[in-house]
């Protein structure tokens, strides 16, 4: 990705601009500041990333104002191969998935996908917890943020997103926050987008 177009992002890029054409679950390449190669083979996509994201929180790079994003291609589909494909510890566990009433007419081949997607999704669950722990042992955690955007797709989930809100800030520690509908790509929900203070 030519510096000119990564979004301001010039002091640290790890990343791939079509991260499915260059990589697969267990092997690929992600590339850095210079266009060179990050190669990862035997370990989890999401994992990797993941482990890039923990050294940064960990280097001396964090303890001054920074904005990092992380953007994994879980739980979207491997399209190269046709199927999600979770971690292997997960493969298999969510045999006999429970179906959403508004997928079962649907035609496609998602009855032989869903567990894989169910794998891929509690993979992401785990991940985010990963990341919010490391957070929290650099000084780091949700009691830091001063401020957060929300973005929906269907304001009319308010009131679920308020909840699950609550349920997740410290309390006494919720910071200023907005609340907004906007047209997102196909298949995304919401997106947050957090300020924080340095300790």
């Amino acid at each position: 990705m030519p510096a000119a177009r990564r979004g301001g992002f010039l002091d640290l890029w790890q990343g791939s601009n079509a991260l499915e054409l260059t990589s697969h679950p267990y092997e690929g390449d992600l590339y850095d500041n210079n266009g060179e190669p990050i190669h990862f083979s035997g370990i989890y996509r999401t994992d990797f990333m993941t482990q890039l994201a923990a050294k940064f929180i960990s280097s001396s790079s964090a303890k001054s104002p920074f904005f990092l994003t992380l953007s994994y291609l879980e739980v979207h589909h491997q399209n190269d191969i046709d199927k999600f494909v979770p971690p292997k510890e997960y493969a298999g566990r969510y045999a006999n998935p429970f179906v959403p009433g508004d997928l079962r007419p649907l035609p496609g081949s998602w009855p032989s996908q869903l567990s894989d997607y169910y794998g891929c999704v509690a993979k992401m669950d785990e991940t985010v917890g990963t990341i919010r722990r490391f957070l929290a042992e650099n000084g780091l955690d949700r009691t830091r943020i001063v401020k957060a955007e929300v973005v929906v797709t269907d304001h009319a989930n308010k009131p679920a997103f308020d909840e699950a809100w609550a349920s997740w800030m410290p309390d006494g520690k919720g910071p200023v926050r907005s609340f907004v509908q906007s047209i997102m790509p196909e298949g995304d929900m919401i997106e947050i987008i957090v300020t924080a203070a340095l300790p």
